[in-house]
């Protein structure tokens, strides 16, 4: 696919406002995740359920900031599996319009970074290597890597 990107773990922790859990749920079926943010799809979305609000074109363009005669085509727009794969994540249409805004790309997710990022919460939040090894069912080798990385990044 052309415009695919990797992402970085602060940016996936920004996409998906800290809620990591959802993302892992997601992607225990796949090892990565792609997603799209692409400016005109938030903005079809949000435009469709407007419209199903029985908003009119008028006040659809107007809270968009687009031209009216921008809001037809919008709404006869399909839709794309990557996209729904970002709907899933960010449920609320208002942010999903933000997170276009700021992101506008097509990502790739890997599966291991999301669980990088979900040891590194459990660090966090307090728990020793054992505990978490029981919790998450991830090698004891890895989990104190992140320990040390998480550690040494907390002290900068």
């Amino acid at each position: 696919m052309v415009g695919m990107r990797e992402i970085n773990r602060d940016r996936i922790r920004e996409l998906v406002d800290n809620n990591i859990f959802p993302l892992y749920m997601i992607m225990r079926k796949k090892q990565r995740v792609h997603i799209s943010l692409r400016l005109c799809q938030t903005q079809k979305y949000v435009a469709t359920l407007m419209h199903k609000a029985g908003y009119t074109k008028l006040q659809i363009a107007h809270s968009l900031g687009i031209e009216m005669n921008r809001v037809r085509p919008l709404l006869l727009m399909r839709r794309t599996k990557v996209f729904d794969e970002a709907v899933k994540l960010i449920k609320h249409p208002l942010a999903l319009l933000r997170k276009g805004e700021e992101y506008s790309h097509e990502y790739t997710i890997s599966l291991q970074d999301v669980e990088y990022l979900i040891i590194e919460d459990l660090v966090r939040a307090g728990m020793t290597t054992n505990e978490i090894t029981k919790a998450t069912g991830f090698h004891k080798r890895r989990i104190q890597r992140i320990r040390i990385n998480t550690m040494e990044k907390d002290n900068d």
